[in-house]
């Protein structure tokens, strides 16, 4: 009997943006007949979607869990096809990510990254910093003004103050560092009013301090960080974060820029300094779409789970949403990358070439089409989670 291949079946649950995200017990990526065949579970029940070379309509293939097969050929088949896999952990740790290896998005001079690495504590470094900065304050005011109270709109106009003439001031990184942290305090003490709703029938079981923002510091650590959310607005930040510190990883590949040589972070073993560099330009907006979804989406008590120390952590399916954004993050990155790009490539003795195969800038501009839009409102909402069925939230 002849098998027959479908092609994927797309609904809520599945595919958003592009991205395929698999996880469940018996979870297997092969390739069969041509076709990638992603075999998982879904709500309990066995699930199979076959890809074909031609219209796959893929951008990215998330891996959660800690078990699974997945065989050369189908690592084979992405790399083809540009389309990067990347596997997480269920607590929101990032273990592998393939990158892209499309003609045109696999920049590999040597040129630029001996500029990037001498630019360290030199003008370009510090220009990469300011640059930074300047947009990370001016979206985080803008967050601010959308999403978060402010009355006299004394945080708004303080964090555009610092982004338009304060950081340029800064004359190293380190004080560039200082003046972050100071504007980053400011910010997120505006948070201090944001909750999340649960299900009435909920309301009752989960922990009292899950149900504030409270501040970022964990409350499950005697460390002052962030890590190990203690509640769940900061376990989805984390998650979140985590998804798009990937998407920036990508970026710096396709750039040809090393991820590790940051100016803003300082260079460590086992960090991605630049990376965290460009993060900062993310940050805002990723703030943005999990502050609109925690005023529009109504949350259940098997949404997150706690840890015997306290930790809290994001579970199945909302993870699968939260992964999903995955491109949405890819594209708010993209042109920062690029300028980072261009400023380090500007600072060479040799003639680099600077292209915008992120944007396409140039072929934009060259065919008269319209500016390149960093967040895309529609793909912005698009990305929300379907109501939980049976769950009121009166």
């Amino acid at each position: 009997m002849t098998e027959t291949l479908t092609d994927p079946t797309h609904d809520s649950a599945q595919d958003v943006h592009g991205v395929a995200v698999c996880d469940g017990h018996g979870l297997s990526m092969k390739v069969v007949r041509g076709h990638l065949e992603i075999s998982d579970r879904w709500n309990g029940e066995p699930r199979i979607r076959r890809y074909p070379r031609a219209g796959h309509g893929l951008r990215r293939i998330m891996i959660i869990g800690e078990s699974g097969t997945v065989t050369l050929s189908a690592m084979h088949w992405c790399s083809d096809l540009g389309i990067p896999v990347i596997v997480i952990h269920p607590d929101g740790r990032i273990l592998s990510t393939s990158t892209y290896t499309q003609t045109g998005l696999a920049a590999n001079d040597g040129r630029l990254r001996k500029a990037q690495a001498l630019a360290a504590d030199t003008k370009t470094g510090l220009a990469v910093c300011h640059t930074l900065l300047a947009e990370k304050l001016e979206l985080s005011a803008d967050v601010v003004d959308q999403y978060l109270t402010d009355d006299d709109g004394s945080v708004s106009s303080s964090l555009r103050r610092a982004g338009r003439a304060e950081i340029r001031m800064a004359r190293t990184p380190e004080r560039c560092r200082e003046m972050e942290g100071e504007a980053a305090a400011l910010y997120f003490g505006a948070w201090s009013d944001v909750d999340i709703r649960f299900c009435k029938t909920d309301r009752g079981s989960v922990p009292d301090h899950w149900h504030r923002f409270d501040s970022r510091n964990s409350r499950a650590t005697t460390r002052r960080t962030a890590k190990k959310a203690s509640n769940p607005i900061n376990a989805m930040l984390n998650y979140l974060y985590t998804i798009a510190a990937t998407e920036c990883r990508l970026s710096c590949f396709a750039m040809g820029l090393d991820p590790t040589m940051g100016y803003l972070h300082n260079d460590a073993a086992n960090r991605d300094s630049l990376v965290w560099d460009l993060m900062e330009t993310v940050r805002p907006v990723v703030d943005g779409w999990l502050l609109m979804l925690l005023a529009e989406h109504t949350f259940t008590r098997h949404d997150f789970s706690e840890s015997r120390t306290g930790s809290c952590y994001v579970e199945a399916p909302l993870t699968h949403t939260l992964a999903a954004t995955a491109p949405l993050w890819a594209r708010a990155v993209a042109p920062h990358t690029e300028a980072v790009t261009h400023i380090i490539a500007k600072s060479s003795p040799y003639p680099i070439r600077c292209t915008t195969p992120l944007t396409a800038t140039r072929m934009r501009t060259a065919q008269g089409k319209r500016e390149y839009r960093t967040v895309d409102p529609y793909g912005f909402r698009q990305a929300l989670p379907a109501p939980h069925e049976h769950c009121h939230a009166a």
